[in-house]
């Protein structure tokens, strides 16, 4: 038996085609069934049962999407394949997940009194937003503030008084077992 990924290197979110490849003595096999586990656990459809793989022409295939929950490390792969035939038959490869890219959006803010907010959208490689707790500060004319976000949507009021005038808004979000960090610039303006 073989497992054909068609990558070994992944990020959440992404679709993957999990193939086995069988054969007895470089020909096909044809019949039994297929289990992929990721680090010992039964891959499960969205009922939570275990997805079964027919195999047929030696191969078994799972259209699989990686999940969003699963951390930047280097997983576990195996194929369990059974029949009455041949047995039980594991094999076991690697399957390394990264951290997914991130980018701040954020317009500049126009006010006129002294209360502003600070709105932005942290989102990740596939322009969704994070979902994942992630540290955030917010740099005002050089001065920070800290929290954290797991949303996505930043809806930051300012702490202080805005005075007239343009102010340097800087956003950075840290680094996590899942998103790399980000940072992005823009203008607060009071009129």
């Amino acid at each position: 038996m073989s497992i054909l990924t068609g990558a070994s290197t992944v990020k959440p979110g992404d679709r993957l085609k999990l193939i086995a490849h069988l054969s007895e003595n470089q020909i096909d096999i044809n019949g039994g069934q297929l289990v992929f586990k990721l680090n010992g656990l039964s891959l499960k459809d969205e009922n939570g049962s275990a997805v079964v793989v027919n195999i047929k022409d030696g191969l078994g295939i799972l259209d699989y999407k990686i999940p969003d929950t699963l951390g930047a490390r280097t997983h576990n792969l195996t194929a369990v394949y059974s029949s009455n035939k041949y047995g039980r038959v594991e094999l076991s490869t690697d399957l390394t997940m990264n951290r997914l890219n991130t980018h701040i959006e954020a317009e500049p803010i126009f006010t006129t009194t002294n209360n502003a907010y600070i709105k932005a959208s942290i989102l990740d490689d596939n322009n969704q937003k994070i979902n994942k707790e992630t540290s955030v500060v917010i740099k005002i004319d050089g001065k920070s503030y800290s929290f954290t976000n797991s949303n996505g949507t930043i809806n930051y009021k300012v702490p202080t008084n805005i005075t007239q005038g343009i102010h340097q808004i800087t956003i950075i979000t840290g680094e996590n077992g899942k998103y790399i960090s980000s940072r992005a610039n823009t203008v607060l303006i009071r009129t």
